[in-house]
């Protein structure tokens, strides 16, 4: 099974080992994520001004540049790319005028470059999470196929976030208020779930550029929920996430206090961990709170490798 696969910026420097993770699991499933040849970034958040035809243009040639492919799926791991181009598909699906405007430009553009432009109308290419990959295409219920090490007993709290989930209508991705996508797949592989009820709260996002004791509070928020119900670890698809519950956890500790160093993993080192994906591919030694202790007490990895 080959998909076209769009990284989006942030997994070529700052999220290297979800971006390897991603790659190396998706390989042992027999699937292979194919890079676009030539992307650009998304914009990294859907425009919100009344007049956001600049700000759609830079997604919708992403998507553009995937039909000309040949192709009509696109996967991305990053939930701020795939919210991102899910909206842009159904904005121009809802809005003739808008998808008038971005064709007119695009097509400017790429018939300056010598190629044959045809509109598009935001029904060509679907955009597929990688999560929506392993349900939809592969199966949960089939992934113990294809399982090395059994991850019996890790007990792992799904966050969740934002990206994926909202707006509901327009990404459809799982409930909203008790998404289950991730906790399936842990379950697949042996995982013991815990469910908190901070799993859909926001982490602070980008706010904690210009508000960091906002986030700083809400990442916290979180942490502490994800342990008060027994959690081993939490497990994220978001690199930004990422960096508000790991990262920061020292800030957090100099704020409010000594809390149990809690691991953040994405879905995608556990999956490629489970999947026999040798741990040093995996990017474990990357991450502030070294996840390594906790996964050598399980006996998932060894000291020696790392």
């Amino acid at each position: 099974m080959k998909i076209p696969y769009y990284p989006g910026c942030t997994m070529v420097e700052r999220a290297k080992n979800y971006n390897a993770s991603g790659l190396a699991a998706a390989k042992a499933l027999g699937i292979e994520l194919e890079e676009l040849p030539k992307w650009t970034c998304c914009g990294a958040t859907f425009p919100l001004t009344l007049d956001r035809i600049a700000g759609l243009t830079s997604p919708t040639r992403v998507l553009v540049s995937t039909r000309m492919e040949g192709a009509d799926e696109l996967v991305t791991l990053c939930p701020f790319c795939y919210n991102t181009l899910k909206r842009v598909n159904f904005a121009l699906k809802n809005n003739p005028e808008e998808r008038r405007r971005i064709n007119a430009y695009l097509k400017d553009d790429f018939e300056r470059e010598g190629s044959t432009y045809e509109n598009y109308t935001g029904e060509e290419v679907k955009v597929l999470h990688f999560l929506e990959v392993l349900r939809d295409k592969i199966g949960f219920e089939n992934l113990k196929d294809h399982i090395k090490r059994d991850l019996k007993g890790l007990k792992i709290a799904s966050y969740y976030g934002c990206m994926l989930l909202r707006p509901e209508k327009e990404l459809n991705f799982d409930d909203t208020d008790n998404p289950s996508i991730m906790d399936k797949l842990f379950a697949a592989l042996g995982c013991e779930i815990i469910d908190f009820p901070h799993k859909v709260e926001c982490c602070g996002s980008y706010i904690s550029l210009n508000s960091p004791e906002a986030a700083l509070q809400s990442s916290y928020d979180i942490i502490l929920s994800a342990q008060r119900f027994g959690a081993d670890a939490i497990a994220v698809t978001c690199s930004l996430c990422a960096f508000n519950l790991d990262e920061r956890q020292g800030a957090m500790m100099e704020k409010f206090g000594p809390i149990s160093p809690m691991p953040i993993l994405y879905f995608s080192q556990l999956l490629a961990l489970a999947l026999g994906v040798p741990q040093e591919e995996c990017g474990f030694q990357l991450h502030a709170v070294d996840p390594r202790p906790l996964l050598e007490s399980y006996e998932l990895i060894t000291a020696e490798a790392n």
